[in-house]
Formats: C-alpha cells, structure tokens, sequence
C-alpha cells in the first residue's frame, strides 16, 4: 500500500524480501547485516507512520473477502466460526495502550492483544478479521465482537459459533441473541455445580430421564449416559436464559492424581436451544482449529523489535 510504502522501488524491495522469506521459510535477519541486503526494520525505518486501526480495517476486510470466495465454492450450507484472544509477547517498557500487562510469559509480562476471528472447518482454518485489543476493551468486549460479527454475517454464513469460558459474559450472549447465531460457550464451574456432579456420580440417578437439584432450583433432563441438559438456564446481567449441558468424561492421568471424590471428569457449555446436546462435546472441540490460524498469522511476522502497532499487525 502507497500508504505504508511510499516509493515504487521501496514496494519492488518489498516484495523480493518477501519472496525469499516465502522460499526459503525464515527470516534471514543475519544474512540482512551484510551490504547489500535488508531487513525487516530496514523497511519500517523506510515507511510512514500508519494509523492501527484503519490498516486492521484494510487487512480484516481484505481477509472477510477472500473467505467468502472460499466459503461460496466449498461450503455453499454453511460454516462454523471461532473467536478467541491471542497475544503476541513484547519486550519492551512501553506504555503503549495497546499493550496489556498479565503473569510473566515467554520472559515478559506485556503482551498485544489480538481479538481473532477465524472458520473452523477441518478442511479450512482461515482467518477472516481480527482486533488489536486496547487496555479497555475487556470490559467493553460484546460491543467490539458485536461490531465485527455484524460484518463477517453479511459476507459468510455461519451456522456456528464458538468460544470458551472467556467470553461467558451475559452481554455477549445477548450481543448472540440479538444477531441470531446459534453458539457453544464452555462455562466456568463454580462451587453450586458440585451438588450435581457429585449426584451425577450416583448410578441410580444417572439412570433417571430428569432429576431436580436443589441447589440450582434447576431440573436436570438425561440425554445419554454422558449428556445430561438444564433448559432455560437463567444467569449474568442482565439475564439471560440458555441452555446449560452438562458432559462427563474419563478423568486423564494428570487430573487422577489430584486429590477429589469425583471418579469422572465434568464439562459445562451453555449453548442456543437449537444446539442439540449430544453434539455440543464434539462440536466444541473444533475450536482449537482457531489456534491454526493464529499460527498460520503469526508465521508471516517479520522480526523487528520496533513497538508501533501499525508494523505488529
């Protein structure tokens, strides 16, 4: 973009450093100290100083096309989406306020945080937009996914979305509701949730269509000897009423050797009603797909220790 690069031969430079980092896999950062070759901060010292967000609206909506291209030939009913937050590591004292401090990881504390939205199909990990998260997006997080979610319903069909316990805020669902996208969210267990694990250890009661758990106030229905589902389950602020299924499974190795009463391992997700229950374990899984693509953008990082955000993205 002339807008990054001002020259013509400065886009010619450009495009045949990318061209040997694609043949030969790396970033020739030693090679580039000798005459003659350049580096990655060779080409930032060169260019402009950019504005973050419009060069992420330019790449995001360059990424939502060439999705929806994909998604038209290949998946004509449909495709399931992803969000999640990565972060990239920084090494530096800036106090850049798109930089976030969280527990020492990879020899730092500050971090970029990208919002990522990804198609989780087995045959097509692809991003299609993302966000570079300032400090106070946490807390204004459903706007922003709203914002972005709104644009990616308008170019692909998405039969499917899904996220962790990250994003289990009632505004967020509602921000779901609203758009109507059916959507799997694994939920935190707290300490109200033991009364039913613990009856769900019990073999006469895993034999029974529903049973009521006095803690929750909730009645509990049986789908399979692993998939039990509370309907209209009521939480947050403001409320919300989803579908609360329940899965149990075999505790792994590691998990054994902790100390608990429980001889099975029990996972929660809220989910829409039209989600059916004895999907939601498998459905749920695909979500690591979503790391797939994060690596795939992370590959095509250049090395540079230069900390303005426009060169990050």
């Amino acid at each position: 973009s002339s807008a990054v690069l001002p020259s013509e031969s400065d886009k010619n430079d450009f495009s045949r450093y990318l061209l040997r980092i694609s043949l030969i896999k790396t970033y020739p950062e030693a090679i580039s100290m000798k005459k003659g070759n350049k580096s990655a901060d060779w080409f930032i010292r060169k260019s402009k100083k950019g504005k973050p967000r419009e060069l992420e609206k330019l790449i995001s909506k360059t990424l939502l096309e060439k999705a929806s291209i994909i998604v038209k030939r290949l998946f004509s009913q449909g495709v399931k989406l992803a969000i999640d937050i990565t972060k990239i590591p920084v090494y530096a004292k800036s106090k850049s306020k798109f930089i976030t401090h969280s527990n020492a990881e990879k020899g730092t504390t500050a971090f970029y945080q990208f919002l990522g939205f990804s198609i989780a199909e087995r045959q097509l990990k692809f991003p299609v937009s993302f966000h570079l998260m300032e400090k106070e997006d946490q807390s204004n997080l459903h706007t922003i996914i709203k914002e972005f979610l709104f644009q990616i319903i308008q170019k692909i069909k998405i039969n499917l979305v899904i996220m962790d316990r990250g994003f289990i805020s009632s505004k967020i669902v509602q921000v779901l509701q609203d758009l109507h996208c059916s959507f799997i969210i694994a939920f935190r267990k707290s300490q109200k949730f033991s009364k039913l694990f613990n009856a769900l250890e019990n073999p006469k009661v895993n034999e029974r269509d529903e049973f009521f758990i006095q803690g929750l106030d909730q009645t509990v229905h049986r789908i399979n000897s692993k998939c039990w589902v509370i309907h209209n389950y009521s939480y947050g602020k403001p409320k919300v009423n989803v579908n609360l299924v329940i899965w149990k499974a075999k505790k792994s190795k590691s998990k054994k050797k902790k100390k608990s009463k429980l001889k099975h391992e029990y996972f929660l997700y809220i989910t829409s009603p039209d989600v059916k229950p004895e999907e939601v374990y498998s459905l749920y899984g695909t979500r690591w797909r979503i790391e797939t693509a994060f690596r795939q953008i992370k590959d095509q990082q250049a090395k540079t220790r230069v900390i303005n955000p426009c060169y990050r993205i």
